[in-house]
């Protein structure tokens, strides 16, 4: 019996965790580094549709670098980019989420990652998700 207990627990740890780390897996496949991927998508969602300096600036990467992340998640379609025609260059572009499931990743699990794998994913959810749930997932309607 406790073998069996032990064995489940054990499957479901394991299922867990490869739902846990589904985006970390994702950019492994389409990029060799994703360091920078993470320091670009952490910036972008702590900021609302920023323009490329913030959010190169949120980054906290060299320019290079960054343009080459930003250029292989936009590829992915997992970061848009909308040119106003009066702003001019794409430096004056805002950047935002496409997918739904990396932004909330990035806004509350990524972020409180540490927490979460502690035990403290009931208080991540109670102090930071809840409290902005409701308005996180209708802007994503309204994105759609």
């Amino acid at each position: 019996m406790v073998k069996a207990s032990i064995r489940i627990s054990l499957i479901c740890s394991s299922l867990y965790r490869a739902h846990f780390e589904e985006t970390q897996h994702i950019l492994h496949r389409d990029m060799k580094n994703i360091t920078g991927a993470n320091a670009i998508l952490s910036g972008l969602a702590t900021l609302e549709r920023p323009y490329y300096v913030e959010l190169l600036q949120a980054s906290q990467i060299k320019s290079g670098t960054f343009t080459s992340r930003l250029n292989d998640l936009m590829a992915m379609g997992l970061v848009g980019r909308i040119q106003a025609n009066s702003r001019g260059p794409a430096k004056y572009a805002d950047y935002h989420f496409t997918n739904s499931m990396f932004h909330f990743w990035y806004r509350y699990v990524y972020k409180y990652w540490g927490e979460i794998v502690r035990g403290n994913g009931a208080d991540v959810y109670q102090t930071y998700v809840k409290p902005q749930l409701k308005d996180f997932v209708e802007a994503s309607c309204i994105a759609i």
